[in-house]
């Protein structure tokens, strides 16, 4: 099929698409509460729902919280999950959150 003859996926195609992207996800999470927190507080936006609108696959989706605790302690879900090397070159990142609200930040300090 021609670019041009190519049609966008429907919305309710788009809506499952996302919601089951979503749930394969959130099963990820082995930390319930944490995992109710995310699915209480999650937004997809991005080019994943352009993608689908245009008729392509999405090669990712952004997921934004709309909760800055939720996603500080999603970061450190993460971060506490990540192999602990012995080497002294290796430095385990920090989540901070900043007292006005904004970006959770992570940040790995350089020697």
């Amino acid at each position: 099929m021609a670019d041009k003859d190519k049609r966008g996926f429907k919305r309710k195609t788009i809506e499952a698409t996302i919601r089951s992207k979503i749930k394969h996800w959130l099963a990820t999470i082995e930390d319930i509460e944490l995992r109710d927190q995310v699915k209480a507080h999650y937004i997809v936006t991005g080019g994943a729902i352009t993608s689908m609108l245009l008729g392509d696959l999405p090669n990712d989706y952004d997921i934004y919280l709309d909760n800055t605790d939720v996603a500080a302690k999603l970061a450190n879900y993460y971060i506490s999950r990540l192999p602990v090397v012995e080497n002294e070159m290796t430095r385990t990142p920090i989540v901070t959150v900043p007292p006005e609200g904004g970006r959770v930040e992570i940040k790995v300090k350089s020697r």
